[in-house]
């Protein structure tokens, strides 16, 4: 059976400034590369790379990750919104026969129905979707990936999600029984789990709903999250400087030790919704993984390479200016690992999923 590891990450404006205008733009890619490896995902799902430069992007993980393993990888972006959006979705994945899966022909675009922005029901983010064939066990799974926008608005996101026809089958068949749905929901999986009902509901007539798309009360995509628990260490945003201020004073060595202070209370907004056979799922601590290094992990070693001042003498990136000069000792506190980390990265924590289909 097919064994699909997929990490779903959003990289936070990863774009032109991130990629190509400051010094730390190889140890960005690289710190993304080398977690992509130490996760062993062999389906990776990246949202926000900005749309001018997200095929070089993901072109450039693609080869580093070949470089690195020997592992044969492809690549595809989507952007969310051809006409008016800047935002773009990458996928890569793993080629290789033994991997028992891979993508169909022509079964990968953007949802064709309208989602919301910050304001109104329409001309938002869009959904993409891609459908992929297990070699072995002749199965077909859907991969969804979407971006909700950051209010109210993103419940109607989710019901369009669910309402994606193309995530339940292929050409108007109904052939798809399988899904992950990766997305940064911008809410939380445990405190508005309510609002999740398209996606979690189960279908009143299996194995499909009945007429996708999922409209009728009670009907659904049949999904569960991933992460559901509710815990501190489950939560996948971090806060910001600010918070870390107002707990812990000025002094950054004499902040809290424990990672799992530096992201905000009980907000899983990103998640993986599957209906699939789940081995584990988990948020990945990259701030732990700078601070305590694991054996023979290579994490500490990138962040180590990040460097604090442009050329100029401007700041390498936001809040840089307040590391001491020697980075690997400012590494051995948790705070410098979170400054680094929610600053020169992301603000959230990617999310690995283990499924067999």
């Amino acid at each position: 059976m097919a064994r699909i590891r997929v990490l779903s990450w959003n990289i936070e404006v990863y774009g032109p400034t991130k990629f190509g205008l400051t010094p730390n733009n190889l140890s960005v890619a690289r710190f993304v590369s080398q977690t992509i490896q130490e996760s062993q995902a062999n389906l990776v799902v990246l949202m926000e790379l900005n749309s001018g430069v997200a095929k070089q992007i993901a072109t450039t993980l693609e080869l580093d990750l070949e470089a690195a393993t020997g592992q044969s990888w492809d690549n595809s972006v989507t952007m969310t919104r051809p006409t008016g959006d800047v935002e773009s979705y990458a996928m890569l994945w793993r080629t290789e026969p033994a991997m028992s899966f891979q993508p169909i022909p022509g079964a990968a675009n953007l949802s064709p129905l309208e989602f919301p922005n910050n304001f109104s029901a329409t001309h938002g983010r869009r959904a993409a979707y891609a459908v992929f064939h297990t070699t072995d066990t002749a199965q077909n799974f859907a991969l969804g990936i979407y971006h909700a926008p950051p209010n109210d608005q993103a419940v109607l996101g989710v019901q369009q999600l669910a309402s994606t026809a193309q995530l339940y089958g292929i050409n108007g068949a109904r052939n798809v029984d399988r899904r992950l749905l990766c997305g940064d929901y911008n809410m939380d999986a445990v405190n508005d789990a309510q609002h999740f009902a398209p996606l979690t509901a189960l279908p009143t007539a299996p194995p499909l709903p009945p007429a996708p798309p999922p409209l009728a009360a009670g009907v659904g995509s049949g999904c569960l999250p991933a992460i559901a628990g509710g815990a501190l260490d489950q939560s996948t945003i971090l806060g910001k400087i600010a918070d870390a201020l107002q707990a812990w004073g000025p002094y950054v060595a004499h902040w809290a030790a424990n990672s799992t202070g530096y992201r905000r209370a009980n907000m899983a907004i990103d998640n993986v919704y599957y209906r699939a056979a789940l081995n584990s799922a988990n948020v990945i601590d990259c701030i732990d993984l700078i601070r305590n290094p694991r054996p023979g992990s290579q994490l500490r070693a990138i962040a180590n390479s990040f460097v604090l001042a442009c050329a100029d003498g401007s700041p390498a990136f936001p809040n840089a200016q307040n590391f001491p000069p020697a980075m690997n000792l400012a590494l051995n506190y948790m705070g410098y690992a979170f400054l680094l980390y929610r600053y020169a990265v992301s603000d959230h924590l990617p999310v690995l999923v283990d499924v067999t289909i």
